[in-house]
């Protein structure tokens, strides 16, 4: 891939993108994606139009530590403008972090009339562990190897 200059050559790009594998990849992380922003009482895109026609990458991986809502937008934007496919990856502890950044950008959005959640929405929000079983059930599916996880101590 580091031989195709993605950003210039829109038509590649759109070509990958329209993969069987991609396509049933993003599927699976956006319904789980969505289906964790209902469970917070947020209403998930009925449809995502991803808005970077220019991306430097298929897919933007962040795995977020941040707590801070002005870290976790400044996150959130970094993926969403380098990458075709945003998603956010955060341990489980700190998951609520971000449905409360997102439940404040819902609130700008509706008081005051600025759509900020309109574009924190294209990101694939996930924990750390729906990413890896999903990874894993496309991998097993293969009969490739799945990823493990030790605790080393």
């Amino acid at each position: 891939m580091g031989v195709f200059r993605l950003a210039n050559d829109i038509e590649l790009f759109q070509l990958i993108h329209s993969l069987d594998f991609i396509r049933e990849l993003e599927t699976g992380l956006r319904e789980i994606s969505n289906m964790n922003v209902r469970d917070h009482n947020i209403e998930p895109p009925e449809t995502v139009e991803y808005i970077n026609m220019r991306p430097m990458h298929l897919f933007g991986i962040e795995i977020e530590n941040q707590q801070n809502p002005k870290h976790l937008m400044g996150d959130f934007l970094n993926a969403i403008s380098l990458s075709k496919i945003p998603i956010i990856l955060f341990p489980e502890h700190k998951f609520m972090g971000c449905m409360k950044m997102l439940l404040f950008s819902t609130t700008i959005k509706n008081l005051k009339e600025v759509p900020i959640y309109d574009v924190l929405n294209k990101a694939i929000i996930l924990t750390v562990d729906q990413f890896r079983t999903m990874i894993n059930r496309i991998l097993s599916a293969e009969g490739l190897e799945t990823i493990q996880v030790t605790n080393y101590r």
